[in-house]
């Protein structure tokens, strides 16, 4: 009796046993639930390559003034008399004639006539920094309309970067947005030669989206970049250019980007020490990165002060100036000698469509002779914003979900093509 209880559990343990997996095998190979998971075993050969991955927007309309390709130069020179505050001094020195030069301007001041036409006539764009009348009382809508009638009144192509330091003024996030807006929104109407910059301060990348404009009310995006002897001596090279690369593939996708403003010091009067070398060194990774990994960044400009009062209790200045010491100055001109590095602004192109690189932050996996991505790829700004509804069905591999990169292509009418000498995957828009 005992024997024949036991063979009676045996046997419906059998049968349940064969049923589950016929049940199992039934589901993944009928499910057509995009949430259904289809396990490998963690013993097949998988692998991280080295590649970086880029996907062509293909309807990509040009911007006010930006570039098919390459990048814009520019600099501010008001600040530096061992150039004469004078443009052709500063190209003597640096060898190469530059696209744009600056300005700094508080709202309600008197245009600046006759610096805007010495750029002119010199065939270079004027860059004009407006920032508040008062730090305490920054948004005083009732100047905007005469400014900006000053702004259209020649029709000359002009870039105008708008309260650039949104942290610093009283009021709150949604106080700074309205204002700008309303600005942008103003500019547009009497001075459409106006190119709109919202740029915002290396320091603040991380909660900029508090400030965030919207996408019509400018046509620009920026960042400004201050490496002071301090962040030199704490070696922060790689916390800058990790920023730089966040800002990139945070912004690349919406508007064209520039470096608004560049600025590192290379020396101190708090201890009279040189960073020549460190100098030097920074200038070559952002410059080169520019040229080789970012195409979406169309300008950069050199703010080339002499002396600049970093503490106003101890009088410290710091020396930001890149025509002063001939080996920085050497290392600046072959930098922007590449072809890459434009001399004229590009005043026809605006409303064009032509196709633009989106460099994508993703890793990406090699398994029995397949590319795969995992969640990552989907939480990309460009391909939330461009394919939000892209549902895929996941592979489990050492309990990571991971996805076909050619399935993925196939869905969105899109082709994968690798370049091994680049070490790059491009997945260009399938035009057959």
């Amino acid at each position: 009796m005992k024997k024949k209880y036991w063979s009676i559990i045996y046997g419906s343990i059998i049968i349940i046993f064969f049923i589950c997996c016929f049940i199992n095998q039934s589901h993944s190979s009928v499910s057509t639930n995009p949430h259904d998971k289809q396990t490998i075993s963690s013993e097949q050969f998988l692998i991280e390559i080295p590649y970086q991955l880029w996907i062509e927007e293909n309807n990509y309309c040009l911007n006010l003034y930006e570039p098919i390709e390459g990048c814009y130069i520019g600099a501010y020179i008001l600040a530096n008399k061992y150039v004469d505050f004078d443009i052709q001094e500063f190209e003597k020195k640096v060898q190469k004639p530059h696209s744009t030069y600056m300005y700094n301007l508080k709202l309600g001041e008197p245009f600046p006539l006759d610096w805007v036409l010495d750029c002119t006539s010199q065939m270079k764009v004027p860059h004009i920094i407006i920032h508040p009348p008062s730090h305490l009382f920054p948004y005083q809508e009732h100047l905007l309309e005469q400014t900006s009638k000053e702004f259209g009144e020649f029709f000359i192509p002009m870039f105008v970067q708008l309260y650039p330091n949104f942290t610093d003024y009283m009021g709150s996030p949604s106080e700074y947005k309205n204002f700008f807006q309303t600005a942008s929104r103003i500019f547009k109407k009497n001075a459409p030669n106006v190119s709109i910059v919202w740029s915002l301060p290396v320091e603040n990348l991380y909660h900029s989206f508090l400030y965030d404009p919207g996408d019509v009310s400018m046509d620009w995006i920026g960042i400004h970049v201050n490496i002071s002897t301090k962040e030199q001596e704490k070696n922060n090279n790689k916390d800058i250019l990790q920023s730089i690369y966040d800002f990139y593939i945070t912004y690349q996708h919406r508007k064209p980007l520039m470096i608004s403003q560049l600025e590192i010091a290379h020396y101190s009067t708090k201890n009279h020490s040189y960073y020549i070398n460190e100098t030097k060194t920074i200038l070559k990774e952002i410059y080169d990165k520019i040229e080789t990994m970012y195409p979406r960044i169309k300008a950069i400009q050199y703010m080339n002060t002499y002396q600049k009062e970093i503490n106003s209790l101890n009088h410290t200045y710091e020396n930001f100036s890149i025509t002063e010491q001939p080996e920085i100055l050497d290392t600046y001109k072959n930098l922007i000698a590449s072809s890459h590095y434009l001399e004229n602004i590009d005043v026809q192109s605006n409303g064009e469509v032509y196709p633009q690189w989106i460099l994508l932050d993703t890793p990406i996996y090699y398994l029995n002779e397949k590319l795969y991505v995992s969640d990552y790829f989907f939480a990309q700004p460009y391909i939330q914003t461009k394919f939000n509804n892209l549902v895929k069905k996941p592979i489990i591999i050492k309990n990571q979900k991971l996805y076909s990169l050619e399935s993925i292509c196939k869905d969105i009418g899109y082709k994968l093509k690798m370049n091994q000498r680049k070490n790059c995957i491009y997945l260009t828009f399938d035009r057959s």
